[in-house]
């Protein structure tokens, strides 16, 4: 079987060949992305490729970025659920903990992650049911590969339907790998059903209270680099044709992108506050898709200076329209008070 990573890795390369026989501008893929993609890396029309890990990293080194939050919810809810499950007896924490990282590791949004917690309370519950008949049967050699291999196979099958019902599968598979069927069931069914509800509630204790105001703080500081990286552009097309800023122009549509799954999740978490920011967020968009299209269109060409004006002229207007009303959320607030 094909390492998936490997044949992605090789089909850029095939694009790479391609591009150098078709005669057409040609970028090495290791200067814009380390990340094995399907996008050719000489491609000058949105999608760009993804930016490289070291970039994505360094942005990420805020403690108010999505990647920093999920990673502080992460550590309290493992650490948490350990300690307690260890204080009142368990022997067991890393179910609690496995649990946990399994319900925040993607840095869900509270309602999303809501319903994932509670997709994984019922299912381990399920499945400690199911494990509990297994045990009961007494299951041992070919009736065990049997019972493994059925909910191999079902959480494989459920892994991208529903998340209760890949845990219903994979929780006896777990527990069974785990030679827990030598152990009392009792025993088992208490650890196991306690643990996940440690679990449950210190990741639900996280998603609602730990930070609430750090989306909001995270989508302001991705309007402010978005801006920035529309100015980096702007700088490369000042010295070069927009063929040769394709690693700004990647950056400029992540940040774009980043911008837009910030305000969504805000949307989520504070209603109000997205609203008074909607405006602003239309306004970036609009802005710097103008200039990834003005750059997909004019790719192979040097741009006059008159066009330059023009364009750092639209990104100083937007800047300026957003700075207009700095006011608007604190009417936000006043309002919610009254």
């Amino acid at each position: 079987m094909v390492d998936r990573p490997q044949g992605a890795q090789e089909a850029q390369l095939r694009l790479v060949r391609r591009t150098a026989e078709l005669g057409l501008s040609l970028s090495d893929p290791a200067a814009l992305t380390d990340t094995p993609t399907m996008v050719g890396p000489s491609r000058s029309a949105i999608p760009h490729t993804r930016p490289t890990n070291n970039y994505r990293i360094y942005r990420s080194m805020d403690l108010t970025s999505h990647a920093s939050v999920t990673a502080q919810k992460v550590f309290l809810a493992c650490v948490s659920a350990a300690v307690v499950g260890i204080a009142l007896g368990f022997d067991r924490p890393d179910w609690a903990v496995v649990s946990a990282m399994l319900m925040l590791q993607w840095g869900p949004d509270r309602t999303a992650g809501q319903i994932r917690g509670i997709h994984r309370l019922i299912g381990s519950l399920l499945g400690i049911g199911l494990f509990a008949v297994f045990h009961l049967l007494q299951f041992h050699g070919w009736q065990l590969l049997v019972a493994l291999a059925v909910c191999q196979f079902f959480a494989e099958v459920f892994a991208v339907k529903n998340y209760a019902f890949c845990v219903i599968a994979t929780t006896p598979l777990a527990l069974l790998m785990g030679n827990a069927v030598t152990d009392p069931l009792g025993e088992v069914v208490v650890s196991r059903t306690v643990e996940v509800l440690l679990s449950v509630v210190f990741t639900s204790l996280a998603l609602w209270l730990w930070r609430p105001g750090a989306v909001a703080r995270e989508h302001s500081r991705l309007v402010g680099r978005a801006f920035g990286q529309m100015g980096a552009v702007l700088g490369g097309l000042a010295t070069g044709t927009p063929a040769e800023s394709a690693n700004t122009r990647r950056d400029l549509q992540y940040e774009l992108l980043s911008e837009r799954r910030a305000i969504q999740a805000l949307a989520e978490a504070d209603h109000a506050t997205a609203e008074a920011r909607w405006a602003d967020h239309l306004l970036v968009q609009r802005t710097g898709y103008h200039l990834i299209d003005f750059c997909n269109a004019n790719n192979d060409r040097e741009v006059s200076l008159a066009e330059l004006a023009e364009l750092a002229d639209h990104v100083r207007v937007a800047k300026q329209r957003r700075a207009d009303d700095p006011l608007a959320e604190a009417k936000v607030w006043a309002t919610r008070r009254r």
